[in-house]
């Protein structure tokens, strides 16, 4: 994804495979895990948005939230990055 485009998924894989590779590799390295690892977590967790706006309709639900944290934080830092 290009600096000024704009996505409407909600979908983390879908949005992760939207971003350069350069960018990709940068947060699978931040987020510290070997690249299958890590996209087999974000296949996990990549409908949390969509799973959890609506989360008081269901009885229950699980999310890593370590992983999106270390993802949330990576992604950042990868953000940070193209600005400089």
């Amino acid at each position: 994804m290009s600096e000024g485009n704009t996505a409407t998924v909600h979908n983390l894989s879908e949005l992760f495979e939207k971003i350069s590779s350069a960018r990709q590799d940068l947060i699978v390295k931040e987020v510290g895990l070997d690249r299958t690892v890590f996209t087999d977590a974000l296949d996990l967790v990549s409908n949390a948005f969509i799973e959890w706006r609506y989360i008081y309709e269901k009885d229950s639900a699980t999310v890593d939230t370590d992983y999106l944290t270390k993802l949330a934080n990576a992604t950042q830092k990868a953000a940070a990055n193209c600005k400089k």
